[in-house]
């Protein structure tokens, strides 16, 4: 039934120095690159970046350096200008840096760190830490450090943007920057500097952060109101449909509710959100209200979302369903054994929820493909003996909504005949419907492939593999394919042909499938009787260009950045399971009562 297209977009090898950057050795770095050199690592404090000895001279400009920049120093002569790969052997972590400095105090082959780069891969309480470091090629000129950090863990490279990049308009969620904007008033105007001062009466720092505390909860504490509002206005809207379809007349008419007018492309909630409670633990974690300099960022926002979104669901938490790249494992990777994540997943099944992994990657009716990449996962299942209720309520739900597989007692999956769980309107998906929306698609790919001159293929059904492209391209050509598929389908030829689409970035490459995860959550929903509320979708890719996006319209969900955030949000709600389990057990009675019920009935 599936069909997919994948677009994979070829990125020539980074320059290792750009000509305007002087001579240097090039014959000694090529033969560093070829081997790991074991030393040592530290780290500078933010305002000794001033002194970038390889800059300044022989018409070279100053280095505008930044605490965050991914830079370090070293005393070999002929490091300057060059990238380095460093990994730490303890954690496997990794970054790159690129040597702006002269470090005359340092041994031979020791680097000496930004903070920021140094944090990336070990913790700084440790000081000195054992590493090893090769040669590596710096980014081109157009990716410069001072605007793109690249960040490699466990070999893989994903990116952080700075504001240059995040203030477009597909790389902002419009709801975390609206409560973003809230928070400014108060940081703008109360969050000063420590005054240099000896009067006591100027320097109550304790007073201030508390009342900075204050300021921040009696914001969110209104944001918590307007949702409240917004869930009830929905809950109107919802019945009103509901009468006029069923030709009932009912009094008055749907009306906006004040957060839909403040944020229009604000969506459905399906539980209230303690963004107040949220805070307060987020603060004693990260001293929020203690910063006079950073305010309140999109992450700190995500963050207390995530939080606030898992108290509200926790106690009545059903089914748990996980993106898989960048979610459970790095991209492209499979599922490893000694991940942190088999033993939480492990727990999640013992609390009687229902787990699925909803994924993008289509192996049609293939379980072995699918074992080879949850390998790690599945042994995890057989390591702890998991009973066959429990392993029966794990499910892989494959090409975003067309490959069902569940997990039987024998710890393999088992393929679902489509029949079993698909409704009737996605059966009735015809190949020639299919077909003309992959058309129009497979067009539109092709024109930015001309526009842009790159240097890759359109494929349908299989992948081009060991292709990488920038992610502005990448995105280009998802919001451009976007825009050309929704105005095909609302053309008169192109109604006939409106079935669900999802066009996204994967990282290195782009996808068009028929068929989206808002489909495959509500055929889980359905399959399993779980209802929205009920239900908790976790995955990275929840901008309007990733395919987690259109979850949010048919669950709750939790915006992680990577497989570190993913344990520590299940770290959390396994917590919360554990302190909630007699009111979850009463209600799993609850609902047991009310199927006897309804059976009796029948």
């Amino acid at each position: 039934m599936k069909v997919l297209l994948a677009f994979i977009l070829a990125l020539s090898a980074f320059t290792i120095i750009t000509a305007e950057e002087g001579v240097v050795r090039r014959m000694e770095f090529s033969l560093l690159k070829k081997r790991d050199t074991t030393s040592k690592i530290t780290f500078y404090e933010d305002d000794q970046l001033n002194n970038a000895a390889c800059y300044g001279r022989d018409g070279i400009p100053n280095y505008n350096a930044k605490p965050s920049d991914r830079i370090g120093a070293m005393s070999n002569n002929n490091m300057c200008y060059q990238c380095v790969k460093i990994t730490n052997p303890k954690n496997k972590k990794s970054v790159v840096v690129k040597i702006i400095d002269k470090c005359a105090g340092c041994p031979k082959n020791n680097i000496d760190l930004t903070k920021s780069s140094f944090a990336s891969i070990a913790d700084p309480d440790d000081g000195i830490v054992k590493i090893t470091w090769k040669g590596v090629a710096c980014p081109s000129k157009e990716m410069d450090f001072n605007f793109l950090q690249l960040i490699r863990n466990n070999g893989k490279m994903t990116s952080m943007y700075t504001i240059n990049y995040a203030l477009r308009a597909h790389k902002r969620d419009p709801f975390i920057e609206f409560i973003k904007g809230m928070l400014m008033t108060p940081f703008v105007l109360h969050a000063k500097p420590i005054p240099q001062t000896d009067d006591p009466t100027e320097k109550d720092e304790e007073y201030h952060m508390d009342a900075n505390v204050a300021r921040y909860c009696d914001i969110l504490s209104s944001i918590e109101e307007l949702i409240n509002e917004h869930i009830r206005k929905q809950a109107k809207a919802m019945l009103l449909l509901i009468s006029t379809y069923l030709g009932i007349h009912v009094l008055g008419v749907p009306d906006q509710s004040r957060l839909k007018r403040l944020v229009p492309s604000i969506s459905t909630f399906h539980t209230q959100l303690p963004l107040r409670e949220s805070f307060l633990s987020a603060n004693a974690k990260h001293s929020i209200a203690a910063r006079r300099f950073v305010p309140p960022s999109f992450n700190d926002i995500r963050r207390i979302l995530n939080t606030a979104q898992i108290t509200a669901i926790a106690p009545k938490l059903k089914l748990i369903t996980f993106d898989g790249d960048m979610t459970l494992y790095d991209d492209g990777q499979d599922f490893e054994h000694d991940s942190a994540l088999v033993n939480l997943l492990v727990s999640l099944l013992k609390y009687n929820l229902i787990v699925c992994v909803v994924t993008a990657a289509g192996y049609p009716g293939d379980a072995l493909r699918y074992e080879q990449r949850l390998s790690g996962l599945l042994k995890g299942f057989e390591n702890a003996r998991l009973s066959k209720n429990m392993c029966e309520k794990f499910f892989v739900l494959g090409g975003e909504c067309n490959y069902l597989f569940q997990c039987k007692e024998d710890y393999h999956l088992k393929y679902l005949p489509e029949t079993k769980y698909q409704p009737q309107n996605i059966l009735s998906w015809s190949s020639d419907q299919i077909n003309a929306i992959l058309d129009v698609a497979q067009e539109n790919l092709q024109r930015c492939i001309d526009e842009m001159k790159l240097q890759c293929t359109v494929l349908r059904i299989v992948p081009k593999p060991n292709v990488k492209i920038f992610r502005e391209q990448l995105d280009e050509c998802v919001l451009s394919t976007q825009h050309r598929i929704v105005n095909y389908l609302n053309s008169p030829w192109g109604k006939k042909n409106d079935l669900p689409f999802c066009a996204f970035n994967g990282g290195s490459d782009v996808w068009v499938d028929i068929g989206n995860k808002l489909i495959g959550v509500q055929i889980l929903q359905q399959f399993l009787g779980a209802t929205p509320g009920e239900t908790l979708h976790v995955g990275d890719q929840f901008l309007s260009t990733g395919n987690d996006f259109a979850t949010r319209h048919q669950c709750c969900t939790l915006w992680i950045v990577n497989p570190d955030e993913t344990q520590g949000v299940l770290l959390e709600l396994t917590a919360l399971l554990e302190a909630k389990k007699s009111e979850r057990s009463l209600l799993t009675l609850l609902d047991h009562s009310k199927i006897l019920l309804d059976s009796q009935t029948i």
